[in-house]
């Protein structure tokens, strides 16, 4: 198992992130309209807040945006 490697995201960080998109009915239904997570990440961090409840920044340099970018593409 590669050290980048968390509950089979890349890290962390990641998982948080797709966590509170997945499981937070509001955030799941914003994010079915966007394409990019970057460009969703910009909307929430003006809109809601800095990042998660849990602290994690939505726009964090540690994210992978591929990752996310494949979660939302899937909703």
């Amino acid at each position: 198992m590669k050290s980048e490697n968390y509950l089979g995201w890349k890290n962390k960080e990641t998982w948080n992130v797709a966590l509170w998109l997945s499981n937070d009915y509001e955030f799941y239904k914003l994010s079915k309209t966007f394409y990019k997570y970057s460009d969703l990440a910009k909307y929430l961090k003006a809109e809601f807040s800095e990042g998660t409840k849990d602290g994690v920044k939505w726009d964090c340099s540690k994210l992978d945006y591929k990752e996310l970018d494949e979660l939302i593409s899937e909703m």
